[in-house]
């Protein structure tokens, strides 16, 4: 069976192409997208440092789609019609076992369509394996950010913050606006900080109590002013080593630090947390109940999406998309992919 694919061929390059995927499976759904989200940190990153990945590779996260076929097995809970967003489909799993298909890595693998997607309830699970239906009433449009937002939700879950607690989340991207929103929800005291002024408007529309544009003021004299305690918990969204060394001058003795970005090698000093931070997370994976608990909070309106998309591409212009990812960080958020234009 075919699929089209957007495929990383080069540096900074992508590209349309047609891929072997196989034949339906007894556990199989075969789902044809609607709509895709780019991962912008972590595309941007793999796309930018090709050296250290195997090329070609298919990109891509929360992909949103409408099951076309059931397998036999899979029909029990699974029919044609339902919609239905996953991570790691079958062609990804087919990598993850050792299989290239057409010399193709599934680096992610959510920018294909369509894609067979195993629903064996023995072979994935709530971690980076799942496949979830997405609630009747949530466009696809908003959807696709439901598994970058359960990163987020995730690492909020892990940090556990307490009502009143004061949080700094450093870095606003489609990540860290996520996170600061999730905190928010949690009752926590939340101030903001990124270096372009865009992102820091949208994180005012979205509710923080303190937001920093790092460019022209001193995001550390500011949290020293506003909270002389110190934060009960820091976000890092930035990849920012020195960044992350200067923040623990704002940080409570024996607080928390959650690690949210995706970080290359690099020397970072451990000793200077000794002493300070207890507990460090690193949840940087996809989970389908925080995928659900993210769609259900956009449902509602508590989890606020709209003014978090600020680009939506035709499929056939993914390369565009990309280029924006790299060329103009400070006039992009969420960015999506619709996939109508490719649909049999």
């Amino acid at each position: 069976m075919k699929a089209k694919a957007i495929i990383a061929y080069d540096k900074k390059k992508v590209e349309i192409r047609e891929v072997e995927i196989g034949e339906l499976g007894e556990w199989d759904i075969l789902v044809e997208l609607e709509y895709s989200s780019i991962s912008t940190g972590t595309e941007g990153y793999v796309l930018s440092h090709t050296e250290d990945f195997h090329l070609p590779y298919i990109p891509g996260y929360g992909p949103i789609g409408k099951i076309i076929k059931v397998g036999p097995k899979a029909s029990k809970d699974w029919k044609v019609g339902d919609r239905v967003s996953y991570f790691t489909n079958n062609y990804g799993q087919d990598v993850a076992e050792g299989r290239l298909n057409n010399n193709v890595v599934a680096n992610c693998g959510g920018h294909l369509s369509p894609a067979l997607k195993n629903v064996d309830p023995d072979k994935y699970t709530d971690n980076n394996s799942y496949c979830v239906k997405v609630p009747e009433k949530l466009s696809s449009k908003k959807a696709c950010f439901g598994g970058i937002s359960s990163i987020s939700s995730y690492a909020v879950s892990l940090a556990n913050p307490s009502v009143g607690d004061k949080v700094l989340v450093m870095g606003q991207g489609i990540i860290g606006q996520m996170a600061a929103q999730h905190f928010q929800l949690r009752g926590a005291e939340l101030a903001v900080a990124d270096l372009y002024e865009k992102r820091v408007e949208i994180a005012k529309e979205s509710g923080a109590n303190i937001a920093i544009n790092a460019s022209n003021t001193d995001i550390f004299e500011t949290i020293k002013s506003a909270w002389p305690d110190g934060a009960d918990i820091i976000v890092d969204a930035t990849t920012n080593f020195k960044l992350i060394e200067s923040s623990l001058s704002v940080i409570k003795n024996g607080a928390k630090y959650v690690f949210l970005a995706m970080y290359s090698q690099g020397e970072f000093p451990l000793r200077k947390l000794q002493g300070i931070i207890y507990r460090a997370y690193f949840p940087w994976c996809l989970r389908g109940s925080h995928t659900l608990n993210s769609w259900d909070l956009m449902s509602n309106g508590r989890l606020k999406i709209d003014h978090l998309i600020t680009h939506t591409f035709d499929v056939k212009n993914a390369q565009d998309a990309y280029d924006l990812v790299f060329d103009a960080p400070q006039d992009y958020l969420g960015i999506n992919l619709n996939w109508e234009s490719l649909k049999s």
